[in-house]
């Protein structure tokens, strides 16, 4: 080891700046030799400089050695250390040996001392005097401080030390030359008496090391050697305030989905803008149609902040809690800023990410005013992320925002890792989802009120010409993954010409493009009946399968961690379409669903991307959160689905933990797990083919179905859920609590009530009421008290005048069908679906019973035709006039005994429904000349019974 006094340190500087330059010996000496620039006399305390130990330091993420870590004969660069920069304001280092000190130092003898020079006197003999310490005289905690450490002779150690001077990035803590220093003080010091000599010995102390440092006149005639290192140095630059001093979390930038940012449009001159979206009438829908090439017809913009927080006239919030929640962040700033970021969803990907001129806070992502150099989504991640305590930001994308979201990193390449720290992907349909080909070729589920501001023809006229609903469909990922056939066409001679061009099953991406852009069968969007699909665009979806081709393999950027959120437990999630042949030519689409997602989007394609190390994947159980007692603790009648899942309460708070690095265990979020929920409990499903209305009512007088009033579906009773789409219309309702049907015709025909009792995707068992007479004034009740097995008669009130003209049993695993009357009785059809009136006289009612075996329990066995004479008395129901609930009434209901040798017995087996995310077996051999003979045998038949 190599120890020298001062003097000896000034006579090795020529050989220094020989060998390290003058600017590192320099700075060295200042630091070495300003330290003890107290009084030196003959009898003062001497330095002793040593070249060990060498070490780093650490701070709010900046390092300094007190060696050069290269190579240890050159002198350690002088860092300069910037307050912006810094990730903390406090007193915390983390020193780090990388060379032992030479011999063992206890607590009390080993320190490291941080000095701030004062900026005037950094030059070579400045540093000798009494004011090197920044501010003049040095004072403890004001412009240095010291802390003490042991120090082992065999090995390094690393050191968890605070300062207190104040801190660096602390307002009014000016600019200078820093220096770190380890010492080592004497275990005693020698005390001189200048006019006799004589000397005294006393313990070397803290307050002895604080006058020495001070240059405390008294101390001129102490000698206490102490042995210091060599420094490590930096400049600070004080250019404004670290980023972050406490709760150092990233900035927010919000993605919403399709339909959630308002759109408008510059009115002519004198009028006020008109806001497109949310629609008020159809013909503002229209301004936002675009061109076959997926180009804006109109000018059209957002406005900054412009989401859709709750929907107009009911009321249902859709972002009202995100938004509060993040404000609510923003003030108590965990987080320092957020941004909630509109975009023309009607557009692509890429427009979407190109485009974005802001100006004035009007956002064009189309039109003469679009282009620009800096797009508003790019932009504003930009701006979130150099404002951020962290420098990052966390996205968090809903829906379709997610699908920009993924695009959005593949643009900016590597700079997404440097702005991006996680990314939280709400229910987003990342490989498409089915709904979006029901959505598109009929319009499906996407009428506003009733189809009084939107209906079904303007909305698949609008859907079929933007990407937006290109980019929803299922992806060739999707497809080869999930193999359920997206498309089905039910075997029949009416559906051969449909199934020799485009097949019976469609389960391709091939197979699916065929079918959407073909011709044949397809009808105009807007004047042709919505049960006829129309003509997708073949550019548009040719361009979108580019698109998924990357997004299908995406996996997250090194240093962005993902979190993937699937909405589960809502029944009504479209799985695919089954097309069956429609009286008087045509098809007509029957919606297959699965529970086994959110009421729009699979959980399959939610969470889609492999789980890794930087994925995560979780589950928000919707079919528990929408009971009663949650619908209580949250103060709100209405469902939770695709649309509102940010509004569950344990997801937001889940998100808000994730944004701040403090997420807790799953059971401290309700409804949220890492695993699928399971299909444990049995649910009905309700399925009405027919000219009436369905509502379904509870004891409480609770309803679910379309709203009178408003002409908009509402969810009353917990747990249901409602689905219409042309004449037919399905309610889910889960068993264990009494419910009411209750149907009212609107035309003249005959309808077809299907009541299925499921357990996940599988129906265990089902009964089905098939064509049965109805007229306009027609009055239809059915009640089940628990499950399918509690149900009463379907008692069908032909006239409407409040008294039963007949009634069915209900028999599970039935097809029960009226039996018609003899064919001289008969008169002809009055209109409608070409029906057959009620001719049997009131009150009673023949049927002919045809079994059809529950899922569980297949029989084959046929089912005696006539049913015994019995007397059934239903539970109380509402009796409707003029639509209005009156007072329950009771019914008795007599079958004759007597057989009828006309009534033919047969039995049809029907298969159960696979889970609609696992492949059949079933489904792969449902073709073939067999099935399609036995379907045609099938349908001769039933037709022989109608005559």
């Amino acid at each position: 080891m190599r120890n020298m006094r001062a003097t000896d340190l000034i006579n090795r500087l020529p050989s220094c700046f020989a060998r390290a330059g003058a600017a590192s010996c320099a700075l060295g000496l200042i630091f070495a030799l300003g330290l003890y620039a107290s009084p030196q006399t003959a009898k003062a305390q001497d330095a002793i400089v040593t070249s060990e130990p060498t070490f780093r330091a650490e701070h709010a993420g900046k390092s300094i050695y007190n060696g050069n870590p290269v190579n240890i004969f050159l002198a350690p660069e002088i860092a300069t250390i910037h307050s912006s920069e810094l990730v903390a304001v406090d007193g915390s280092w983390i020193i780090e040996e990388t060379q032992p000190w030479g011999r063992d130092v206890p607590l009390e003898r080993g320190i490291f001392i941080l000095k701030r020079m004062n900026p005037e006197k950094v030059g070579f003999l400045a540093a000798l005097s009494e004011d090197s310490f920044e501010g003049g005289t040095a004072v403890r905690g004001k412009n240095y401080d010291f802390a003490h450490v042991s120090f082992s002779a065999s090995a390094t150690t690393t050191h968890a030390i605070s300062f207190s001077l104040p801190y660096l990035g602390a307002a009014g803590v000016p600019s200078g030359l820093y220096g770190l220093f380890v010492a080592e003080v004497p275990a005693t010091k020698l005390t001189s008496d200048p006019e006799t000599g004589d000397g005294t010995t006393s313990e070397f102390t803290d307050e002895d090391m604080e006058k020495i440092l001070a240059g405390d006149p008294s101390y001129a005639y102490v000698y206490a050697p102490i042995r210091y290192s060599f420094p490590a140095g930096f400049n600070y630059i004080n250019d404004g305030p670290p980023p972050c001093a406490k709760d150092c979390f990233s900035n927010v930038l919000f993605l919403p989905g399709i339909e959630s940012s308002r759109l408008y449009r510059a009115q002519v001159v004198g009028n006020e803008e008109k806001k497109l979206w949310e629609p008020g009438v159809n013909d503002e829908l229209r301004d936002l149609w675009l061109t076959t090439e997926g180009e804006s017809i109109r000018d059209v913009y957002t406005k900054e902040n412009d989401v859709v927080d709750e929907l107009p006239v009911v009321g249902k919030n859709i972002y009202k809690s995100l938004i509060s929640k993040m404000d609510e962040m923003k003030t108590q700033e965990k987080i320092k800023d957020w941004k909630a970021i509109p975009y023309d969803w009607r557009l692509s990907l890429d427009d979407v990410l190109s485009y974005g001129n802001n100006v004035g806070g009007k956002i064009y992502y189309s039109g003469n005013n679009r282009a620009t150099s800096t797009p508003y989504i790019i932009q504003e991640l930009r701006r979130l992320a150099k404002n951020s305590k962290s420098k990052k930001v966390t996205v968090i994308a809903h829906s379709n925002g997610g699908l920009v979201a993924k695009r959005l990193t593949e643009i900016l390449g590597d700079e997404a890792s440097q702005l991006i720290d996680k990314m939280i992907l709400v229910a987003v349909p990342q490989v498409g989802t089915p709904m979006a080909i029901a959505a598109g070729l009929h319009g499906y589920d996407q009428a506003h009120l009733g189809g009084l501001i939107t209906d079904e023809e303007d909305a698949r006229t609008f859907s079929s010409t933007t990407p937006m609903i290109y980019n929803l469909m299922p992806s060739a990922g999707y497809l080869a993954q999930v193999k359920d056939a997206v498309v089905k066409f039910e075997i029949s001679l009416a559906l051969s010409d449909w199934i020799d061009n485009y097949g019976n099953l469609i389960r391709s991406e091939n197979e699916l493009r065929d079918f959407l852009t073909g011709y044949f069968g397809k009808v105009d969007a807007k004047t042709g009946d919505i049960d006829q699909p129309i003509k997708m665009n073949y550019s548009m979806l040719t361009d979108a399968e580019e698109i998924h081709a990357m997004l299908d393999a995406w996996t997250p950027p090194d240093g962005i961690s993902l979190i993937q959120i699937a909405g589960w437990g809502v029944p009504k999630t479209v799985s695919g379409i089954t097309y069956k042949g429609k009286k008087g030519g045509g098809v007509k689409p029957e919606m297959e669903f699965t529970i086994d997602g959110d009421g729009t989007v699979v959980v399959p394609s939610a969470l889609w991307t492999s789980a890794s190390a930087s994925t995560t994947n979780y589950w928000v159980d919707l079919a528990t959160y929408n009971k009663i007692g949650n619908k209580i603790t949250h103060h709100s009648l209405l469902d939770i689905d695709h649309g509102s899942i940010l509004e569950v309460e344990g997801l937001e708070k889940f998100i808000a933990d994730v944004i701040t690095n403090s997420t807790k265990p799953l059971t401290d979020y309700e409804h949220l797990s890492n695993a699928s929920p399971e299909s444990v409990v049995k649910r009905l499903r309700y399925a009405l083919h027919s000219p009436l209305t369905l509502d379904l009512y509870d004891d409480q007088g609770n309803h679910t179905g379309i709203a009178t009033s408003t002409g908009q579906v509402e969810e009353n009773i917990p747990g249901t859920y409602f689905v219409q789409f042309g004449d037919t219309k399905y309610i889910f309702a889960d068993t264990g609590t009494p419910q009411h049907i209750v149907m009212s015709g609107y035309d003249t025909g005959t309808f077809t009530f299907e009541i299925g009792e499921m357990q996940g995707d599988t129906v265990v068992a089902s009964t089905t009421f098939a064509d049965v007479p109805v007229t306009p004034q027609t009055q239809v009740r059915f009640d089940v008290l628990s499950g399918i097995g509690s149900a009463s008669a379907l008692s069908v009130d032909t006239n409407g005048d409040g008294t039963v003209d007949s009634s069915y049993a209900s028999s599970t695993g039935q097809l029960i069908v009226p039996e018609a009357p003899p064919a001289e009785s008969t008169p002809a059809p009055s209109g409608g679906g070409g029906g057959i009136p009620s001719l049997l006289p009131q009150g009673t009612s023949t049927v002919s019973v045809v079994a059809t075996t529950t899922s569980v329990i297949a029989t084959t066995t046929p089912v005696v035709a006539n049913v015994l004479q019995q007397e059934i008395a239903t539970s109380a129901i509402p009796v409707i006039v003029d639509n209005q609930i009156k007072k329950p009434i009771q019914v008795a209901i007599k079958v004759p005994l007597k057989k009828k040798n006309n009534v033919i017995a047969t039995s049809i087996n029907k298969e159960s429904k696979p889970n609609s995310q696992v492949a059949s077996v079933a489904q792969a051999t449902n073709g073939g000349l067999w099935l399609w003979v036995r379907h045609w045998i099938m349908n001769t038949i039933y037709s022989l019974l109608k005559l």
